[in-house]
């Protein structure tokens, strides 16, 4: 087959003269293909079809007119259609490195990952020049769990490209998801060089630091995500987190309570919160944020799952210079963009709209399923949820959010399958190993909940809450002495961890340890004083 000669993607044809529309009987399919594309460009996509239709009929053989008519129905986020004509032109012109590049575009639109990846990488192949494709490669990858091959792919790119702050950041990101927090770090700062006000590098540059134990680092690059976004939850809640364990309790609770304003269903903060109004003395406040967490009903969640657990299904990183999105991609970004900002009332409108208008638009549901969630509404989470996963059925975050989402409903039994199905997806992701241990614990499946747990701590050490949960399922298990072993390392971990530290105190008083019971309940007495006391009366029947 002759080579195929490259078609700009929407650019209008320089002998075109812009005026009244030629009759369209009698036009050959050159002049059908050139005014397709500029009604394309224009938004006037019915015109854009009818012509391009005709080009198609003409020539039916020429990959052009597939082409462009796929690159239509992109336009107007009709992707089962997009994806037809774009893999007929993909079909006809096989060594054409761009019509597979926005076929892999097309079928990321319509969730099916895999097919994307093998056609960005099949672009790649026949266009190594092209950074564009090695990104959009390494996004499909990494949304496979392939973050080795995504790393690879990336390294790649940079050469092409070394002044793309997402591509180094997307590197930081792979790399972090692969327990590489320390390299991950020169990649965050060299994304934040190019880029100071990248949201997502701070964020995960923040949580690395915490990781590590750097405070200085990790509460630097809080406030400066802060400075730039002063809504961001995340970031609030972090920051709180680091100085109540400082003792800063009025800072700390000034950026809790920021953080539960912007995310209401944020149940971690809710837990700090209770425990820093309750170090003030503010019983009646810290009782009404306990009781918010035991509603939302979860442990605390740690430094580093706030942001796998928590944040917006991903979305593919957008070529520059690609056409603006239809209307129902605008409303997706919309409500993407409201979630981040907090304000989820707004974000669930805008996702309804989106899914309104293209009912397929996988990412949508799952969008939308999320923020129902964050809103208390999980009936309707889990309506979206598994229309999203009919769509996309091995989306790492749909199968993580429909098995919380099951959790929120107590339905257990159907949590474990999602979970389980998410932690099958993706070994190395701690985050759904972590996941799949709370849903057997709530099973009474401590030999396995003990399992999940600790292939969560060995993927990511640092995660509190796995420890913790581990010990409570030692316990179950009748492990007390590595019961004990695993409350110790919470509290290694995060010293003002009380309900490691009580049960801790159990632990020791089971294994004859009474002296070591009283250390950790006088220790208890400034964290939680309630707690604290139930020990007492364990002890001694009250005395101090």
């Amino acid at each position: 087959m002759s080579p195929v000669p490259a078609v700009p993607l929407l650019v209008l044809a320089t002998a075109l003269v812009v005026g009244a529309e030629p009759p369209a009987d009698g036009l050959d399919a050159r002049t059908h293909l050139a005014l397709g594309q500029r009604y394309s460009a224009q938004g006037l996509f019915p015109q854009a079809i009818e012509h391009l239709q005709r080009a198609i009929e003409q020539e039916p053989d020429a990959p052009q007119g597939h082409y462009l008519l796929g690159v239509t129905y992109s336009l107007m986020n009709e992707t089962t259609r997009a994806v037809a004509e774009l893999e007929r032109a993909a079909h006809l012109a096989p060594d054409h490195a761009g019509f597979r590049y926005y076929l892999g575009l097309a079928y990321l639109a319509a969730g099916r990952t895999p097919d994307a990846a093998r056609e960005l990488a099949e672009s790649v192949r026949l266009d190594p020049r092209s950074a564009e494709a090695r990104s959009n490669l390494a996004w499909a990858l990494m949304s496979l769990g392939k973050n080795g091959e995504a790393a690879r792919v990336l390294l790649a790119a940079l050469e092409r490209q070394p002044r793309n702050a997402s591509t180094w950041f997307l590197l930081g990101e792979s790399l972090r998801r692969l327990g590489e927090n320390e390299k991950a770090i020169g990649y965050f700062e060299k994304a934040l060089e190019l880029d100071p006000a990248h949201a997502d590098a701070l964020f995960s540059l923040g949580t690395v630091y915490a990781l590590r134990q750097d405070r200085e680092k990790a509460i630097a690059s809080y406030r400066h995500l802060l400075a730039i976004d002063p809504r961001h939850p995340g970031a609030h809640y972090q920051l709180g987190k680091i100085l109540l364990r400082d003792g800063k309790l009025d800072e700390a609770i000034e950026h809790l309570e920021k953080s539960v304003a912007a995310q209401p269903a944020l149940k971690g903060a809710h837990y700090q919160l209770a425990r820093a109004y309750r170090l003030r003395g503010q019983n009646e406040k810290a009782e009404r944020e306990a009781e918010t967490f035991r509603r939302l009903g979860s442990e605390p969640v740690d430094d580093a799952s706030w942001r796998t657990d928590a944040a917006p299904p991903a979305r593919a990183p957008r070529e520059t210079g690609q056409p603006q999105p239809g209307p129902a991609a605008a409303h997706y970004e919309m409500g993407v963009a409201r979630q981040r900002a907090g304000r989820f009332s707004e974000a669930m409108a805008a996702l309804e709209q989106a899914v309104a208008l293209e009912p397929d638009h996988a990412a949508a549901w799952s969008s939308l399923g999320w923020t129902y969630a964050r809103l208390g509404r999980y009936g309707k989470a889990l309506e979206a949820y598994l229309r999203a996963r009919q769509l996309r059925p091995d989306d790492m975050q749909t199968l993580r959010g429909l098995g919380a989402t099951y959790g929120n409903l107590e339905r257990w039994p159907e949590a474990t399958e999602a979970f389980e199905r998410a932690a099958g997806l993706n070994a190395a992701d701690a985050g759904a190993q972590y996941d799949l241990g709370r849903a057997y614990s709530k099973q009474r499946r401590p030999r396995d909940a003990a399992d999940a747990y600790r292939r969560a701590i060995a993927l990511q050490p640092g995660l509190t809450a796995a420890h913790f949960n581990l010990g409570l399922a030692r316990v179950d298990l009748g492990e007390n002495a590595e019961a004990i072993e695993a409350f110790r390392d919470a509290l290694r971990l995060e010293p003002g961890h009380a309900p490691a530290r009580f049960n801790l105190a159990f632990a020791l008083l089971a294994a004859g340890d009474r002296a070591g019971a009283r250390e950790q309940q006088k220790a208890l007495e400034a964290l939680d004083p309630n707690l604290a006391l139930q020990l007492a009366l364990r002890l001694d029947g009250g005395g101090r």
